[in-house]
Parts: C-alpha cells; structure tokens; sequence
C-alpha cells in the first residue's frame, strides 16, 4: 500500500513537472523544428548508443561487485532511477535507494548495490577528467581559462574522489565508516517513526552494511582488467556524446572543432555534477552556452545546440524512465 502511495505521488510529481516546464518544452521542439531533420535524426541515433554504453557501465559495475544483472533488468532500473533523481530529487540519492531496495527485493545485499552504484559514477567522473584536461587546454589557449573555471574543476575532483575514497578508506578505517553509517541509520529510524513506517532493520545494521561495502569495494580492487574496461566504457560514453553536440551544431549549419564540442560538454558536465538543482537543469544550460561562446560561436546557435542536446540528454530518459518505474520490482504488487 505504501508503495502504491509513493507510485501515485511520482505520478502526481512528473505532471507537474512537464506542467511547469511547459516552457522549455515547446522551446526544444522549436530548436529541433529550425535543425536540419537528417543530422538531428543523425545526432538522436547516437545519443540512444549513448544511453546504451551508460546502462553497460551500471551492468559491468555490478558485475565487478558481485551482483549479477541482465542488460534487460538493468535498463528500466537506470532509467527508473534518473527519472527519481528528478522528480524526487534528494541530493542525487533517491535513485541509489531505488538501486538498493532492488536488490532487497531480489534478496541481495542493497550495501554492494550502493557501491556498485557509487562505482559507476567515479568511473563517469574519471573518464570525463580526460577530457576535462582538453577542455582546460583549449581554454589557456584561447586566453579564457579563469578562475571560476578552475574553481569549477577543482569541486568536481572533490566531488568525484570523496566517495570512493570512504569507501576504501573503510578497508583501513572501518570505524569512521561505521560512525556514518550510523548517522545515517539514526537519521533513517527517525523519518520511520515520524511517517509510521512498518519497516524494520537489524540491530546491527550498520555492522553488518560496512562489511558488506568494504567487501564489496575490495573486491572491485581485486579486478584491475575489470575496471580498466569500465573506464574504456565510460570514455567510450562521453566521446559519444560530444558526437552528438557535433551532430546538432551541424544541424544548425555550423561546423565545430572537436576541442570546441568537448570544451562545452565537459563544464556542462561539471555543472551537473556540482549543481544543486536536480540533473543540473537550467545551470548546465547556462554553463554551456557560455563555453560555447568564449569560442567565438553565436549565443543563439550555442543556445538552440544546447536546448536540443539536452532535449535528448534529459526528457528523452526521463520520460523512458517514468514509465519504467512500474515495471521495477519496488513498485510491483508483493514488494515488501
């Protein structure tokens, strides 16, 4: 009954959504209507390859920990977390809980599914500061490298470095690890007596979850070939949608360095990651058609490549992933 209650809310949440982005909506179908139909259908097939090469990396991440997941069952599960992610946004955590009550429900331990999880994002960040090197270099070299974009970089590296480093961490220091994951297991019995909840947890909970991490985390350590490959997934991923800036520029009939497109993807990226807004909505458009013009391309063609990019880098997930949120087992009939 909870479940179907928090089902109707995310239904309720998503149609005020579109409803409030009605804007921006119709905005993006103008931007694609100006586009050249050949090089946007062009540009649409390789964001879909995009989105293809990002569940693999999930898939290959829960591998390297121990938790086995078809491409099938892992699909509709990254999906249904981006969408989370922003119609229930909490600090980018609700789709990691949706991860782990998966794998509760398969009656597999939700800690390794958290690192797993955790695991996939570092990789995404590791590959992208390749390319972040390119984007910083090309700056210096036009004279526009400041100190917001450096500020801006260096946030990310905190960002992207600080999980992963407590979680191994924990290997040698598994006291500290306990000593979050009991404030966050206080802070979870409080919110389960203030809503009256009829969820339980062990008493020794936080023991038993830190074990199960560290476990999880070394043994994904153990694997260097492993996460050598997951990282080659990743860089695949970014440089795939970098082609699919190029595309849409060419769409709009203007035709873009590589260093250029990786330049204004890498910053919006980076605004995502550090953005409180839920996916970076808003800021990472801003962030990029400012890059895009330190480059010399016109802030209307930059404005129209971005809101059709992000058309296809967030509505088309988000809309996927909706309706994919029934099909998860959280959500079927039994989930406990």
């Amino acid at each position: 009954m909870f479940r179907k209650i928090i089902y109707s809310i995310l239904v309720v949440a998503f149609g005020v959504f579109l409803y409030l982005s009605r804007g921006d909506i119709v905005n993006m179908a103008i931007a694609v209507h100006e586009g050249k139909a050949r090089w946007i259908f062009v540009a649409l097939l390789a964001e879909l390859v995009y989105f293809i090469f990002y569940t693999q990396i999930f898939k290959r991440a829960f591998d390297l920990v121990g938790l086995s997941r078809t491409s099938a069952e892992i699909t509709p599960l990254v999906f249904g977390a981006f969408s989370l992610n922003i119609l229930a946004p909490a600090a980018g955590h609700a789709g990691t809980v949706l991860f782990a009550d998966d794998s509760i429900q398969r009656k597999e331990s939700p800690s390794k599914a958290i690192v797993a999880v955790v695991l996939t994002f570092f990789t995404i960040y590791v590959a992208l500061m390749a390319f972040l090197i390119i984007a910083l270099v090309n700056l210096q070299l036009i004279g526009e490298l400041g100190s917001g974009e450096i500020s801006a970089a260096a946030v990310f590296l905190i960002v992207a470095w600080a999980p992963i480093i407590a979680l191994w961490g924990g290997n040698f220091r598994p006291e500290a690890l306990k000593k979050v994951l009991g404030l966050l297991y206080s802070i979870q019995q409080k919110f389960i007596e203030l809503f009256r909840l009829k969820i339980k947890n062990p008493k020794n909970w936080v023991d038993t979850s830190a074990d199960e991490m560290i476990e999880a985390a070394t043994s994904a350590g153990k694997n260097p070939k492993k996460s050598l490959y997951l990282v080659l997934w990743a860089v695949a991923a970014h440089f795939i949608n970098v082609v699919c800036i190029l595309f849409i520029f060419l769409a709009l009939g203007l035709r873009v360095k590589y260093g250029v497109a990786i330049s204004g993807y890498v910053f919006g990226e980076i605004a995502r990651v550090i953005s409180p807004q839920p996916e970076g909505i808003g800021t990472v458009e801003v962030t990029m058609v400012l890059i895009f013009s330190l480059f010399g391309i016109p802030p209307l063609i930059a404005t129209t490549a971005v809101v059709i990019f992000r058309a296809m880098n967030i509505w088309l997930p988000l809309g996927y992933g909706f309706l994919s949120l029934r099909k998860l087992n959280s959500f079927k009939k039994g989930a406990v």
